[in-house]
């Protein structure tokens, strides 16, 4: 029984996508413990769990894992895109943060501050949920973003961050007023 139980282990384990809790700033952001090699999804799999997450001021900013492309919002400049991957690992980790939050069930929900934030951003979020595509926008021009919500963009943007090839991206020139 011990040997099977190990030789279940060994199989299954690898396989797992372990989320770990990480306070940052004062607010609960989910980082992967990436387990490297071992989260490889089929071409199936991966169309399965692609995402569109578009962030910021207009939702300008936006991130198309089908594509593998982000694009920057460059403000005074044109908009540039770059070719930008998500590791297989990164995009289970999004997926599994969106169902086990279950932010698209939560979207309804408004907040109850009366606020107004100028200038505004906005998201816009699209991803398949047991089986179907699922879309949720949401601006803070007058309230609150949702805490789900929020941690999900977080942790979406701090995986577009980390990558190279937004650290190479040139500054914006301007901002908004």
């Amino acid at each position: 029984i011990t040997i099977l139980s190990l030789g279940l282990l060994f199989l299954f384990v690898p396989r797992l996508l372990t989320l770990d809790y990480e306070i940052k700033n004062s607010t609960g952001v989910f980082k992967p413990l990436i387990i490297e090699n071992h989260n490889v999804l089929t071409e199936a799999q991966r169309t399965d769990l692609n995402i569109i997450f578009r962030y910021g001021v207009s939702a300008k900013n936006e991130l198309d894992t089908a594509k593998q492309t982000y694009t920057k919002d460059m403000i005074m400049d044109t908009p540039i895109t770059t070719e930008l991957k998500i590791s297989d690992s990164e995009l289970i980790g999004i997926h599994e943060m969106l169902k086990n939050l279950k932010v698209f069930e939560d979207a309804s929900k408004n907040t109850t501050e009366n606020i107004s934030i100028i200038p505004c951003s906005n998201y816009y979020l699209k991803a398949k949920i047991n089986s179907s595509w699922q879309e949720l926008e949401w601006n803070d021009c007058h309230g609150k973003i949702s805490d789900k919500f929020q941690t999900v963009t977080n942790f979406i943007t701090q995986i577009i961050k980390s990558k190279e090839e937004y650290k190479i991206l040139p500054d914006v020139n301007g901002g908004y007023l």
